[in-house]
């Protein structure tokens, strides 16, 4: 793997286990609750999904948390590594774009004059001989 690529490797195994606490956490909390039952049946058990959806905003909260660091030091890595951003490539695609217009506006005459490339010789022979 490349330095180039571990922050995106990073980004991604981010996302990834994010979206695996996100999905999985359900279910590890009924295995839990079932597990509460089989050896106190006869207290009562909170209501599950009331319970998941009180737990959904603060796990959103730590994702998007999660995100922002993952964001930000990918940005100074690559940053640090010299890898210009997308308005900075943006921005000198619209210059070259700007001075190829120039040039072409400069030499027009250039293009009209321009000599037709020498023919090639046969094969195994040389000039001059």
């Amino acid at each position: 793997m490349h330095i180039q690529d571990a922050p995106r490797q990073m980004y991604l195994a981010t996302l990834g286990a994010a979206g695996m606490v996100a999905n999985g956490s359900k279910a590890v909390a009924e295995m839990a609750w079932a597990e509460a039952r089989r050896y106190a049946p006869s207290v009562p058990m909170p209501d599950m999904p009331a319970m998941i959806k009180g737990a959904r905003k603060p796990m959103r909260e730590a994702i998007n948390t999660v995100e922002d660091v993952v964001e930000s030091t990918t940005k100074t890595v690559l940053t640090t590594l010299g890898v210009p951003t997308r308005a900075e490539v943006t921005t000198l695609t619209r210059r070259v774009e700007q001075l190829i217009k120039k040039v072409d506006a400069l030499q027009p005459a250039r293009r009209r004059t321009t000599k037709p490339a020498p023919k090639a010789t046969a094969r195994g022979t040389r000039r001059g001989r």
